[in-house]
């Protein structure tokens, strides 16, 4: 008896969860065209960051004793304080042969023990004091982030001026490094996204530096010795080459100090680069490259301008346009729509390196649908150049991008990288204010003409990967624009 008492109790649950459960399907249903149904312009229309922007000072500081310049925010909400810093012209692609893979090893060396400090009694101070420091490399530079409280303001200066300085560079830290390295070249053979992006640049860079990655440089990091990476900290992370950041809870009298504390002992002058600027190879033939996944994915890509030029964000805006950040407005993601269930993401924007600059794209779906994707790409590609954009699409984008440009700059450690970008390009102080003008500027013949120039038949090149026996026969693009 009490064990049918038991079922008809936890029938009566079930049944009550149903009911429970189809009310909220019922409401979701009757809510969902005017709460839940993702509107990217409603959005930006009633955000109330529209038409804002940066309302902060960016200063110019230089430090005491080292005449080192840098860029300061004050920010006193929060007691807290983040240092970003690069070196320029100290990535994998400045590395001369002889020491290839020595950024990529560096970066993950300069946490195992500096000075006094052996690996685990290094990060225990970190760890203690709430200091957050890390370090990174690019195809351009070689990084530095520092995140603190303001009272531990020293012992952060004091343990990254001893990474900097006084690395451990012994080969028992190292050989974990390169452990570290095996790992993630496993893991860029087995991921798709990974591995596609090294495939991109190794046939768009051809022979240039910039095709460099893990995957094709493993047994070259391998080789790396502990003198190696002391020859390329000597010659490349210098005080020549700094470019650094300071925002939060600071004064410009502290902030000066800290520089100087921070970047005390490190070589003043680094070795002349040589690197040339890159052929972007988008002539030749699309490729693809086999592999039996679930979804077949693609990245399309044509040439570029660059940051100083005066095409830059006309270029940008079209691009925006084309398959930006607007969302489910991008001219791909509409035409994608029309055939339900063609895509799980277009995304594109223009790429700035030190010696290339281009467009750049991504996209996934099935396989099955992969080439009818491709073909709305290419031809919504064509169309913009052919036709431009009309003033309605440009002013939708201009809107997007002011709206949300001010999220960027919700956290401390956001802006102090930024402003360091802003030194590197040569932006200016004012950049932060100025940034919206700048877009907000851009007319519609300025975007057409640019639209025209770049998004041609020519100045495009698909680089994809999945499962051919799936995708079936790519008809070949026998119809051009009108």
């Amino acid at each position: 008896m009490p064990e049918m008492q038991k079922i008809k109790s936890k029938g009566q649950q079930i049944l009550s969860l149903a009911l429970v459960g189809g009310l909220i399907y019922l409401a979701v249903l009757w809510l969902w065209p005017t709460v839940f149904h993702f509107n990217p312009q409603y959005l930006v229309e009633n955000s109330s960051l529209k038409n804002k922007t940066f309302s902060g000072t960016v200063k110019e500081i230089v430090s005491p004793k080292l005449r080192l310049k840098a860029y300061l925010y004050e920010e006193q909400t929060n007691p807290i304080v983040s240092v970003s810093f690069l070196f320029k012209e100290s990535g994998t692609a400045y590395e001369p042969q002889n020491l290839i893979g020595s950024a990529t090893l560096l970066a993950s060396m300069l946490k195992k023990g500096a000075g006094p400090y052996g690996m685990t009694k290094f990060n225990e101070q970190l760890e203690e004091n709430a200091i957050h420091l890390g370090f990174s490399a690019d195809k351009d530079n070689f990084y530095g982030v520092l995140l603190f409280i303001k009272d531990d303001m020293e012992k952060a200066a004091k343990l990254t001026n001893l990474a900097l300085t006084s690395p451990k560079l012994e080969e028992k830290y190292l050989s974990l490094s390169k452990n570290d390295a095996r790992q993630k070249y496993k893991f860029m053979l087995e991921d798709p996204n990974t591995y596609l992006n090294i495939m991109a640049n190794e046939k768009l860079f051809s022979d240039h530096p910039y095709r460099r990655s893990l995957y094709s440089e493993i047994n070259n990091i391998l080789r790396r010795t502990p003198d190696d990476l002391r020859k390329y900290t000597k010659q490349y992370l210098t005080r020549d080459q700094l470019i650094v950041s300071v925002s939060g809870d600071i004064s410009e009298d502290e902030a000066s100090k800290l520089v100087d504390s921070l970047f005390v002992s490190l070589p003043t002058t680094s070795s002349p680069s040589n690197l040339k600027r890159a052929k972007i190879d988008i002539a030749s033939p699309d490729e693809h490259i086999q592999r039996k996944i679930n979804q077949s994915i693609g990245l399309f890509y044509g040439q570029g301008v660059s940051r100083q030029d005066d095409r830059f964000y006309p270029l940008l805006l079209a691009m925006e346009v084309l398959c930006g950040g607007g969302g489910l407005n991008s001219r791909i993601q509409k035409a994608a729509r029309a055939n339900q269930g063609l895509t799980y993401g277009v995304y594109g924007s223009l790429a700035n390196l030190d010696k290339a600059d281009f467009l750049h794209g991504r996209f996934s779906t099935t396989p099955e649908n992969f080439y009818t994707l491709k073909q709305i790409v290419r031809e919504e590609w064509e169309k913009l150049g052919a036709h431009g954009v009309s003033a309605e699409e440009l002013q939708q984008v201009k809107d997007y991008m002011i709206a949300s440009e001010p999220l960027r700059y919700a956290d401390i450690d956001n802006i102090s990288a930024t402003m360091t970008g802003m030194q590197k390009m040569n932006l200016g102080l004012d950049f932060l204010q100025k940034r919206n003008t700048y877009i907000d500027n851009v007319n519609l013949e300025d975007v057409n003409r640019v639209a025209k120039e770049y998004f041609t038949p020519q100045n495009l090149r698909f680089i994809s990967i999945g499962d051919s026996d799936k995708m079936g026969v790519e008809k070949k693009n026998e119809n051009s624009v009108d």
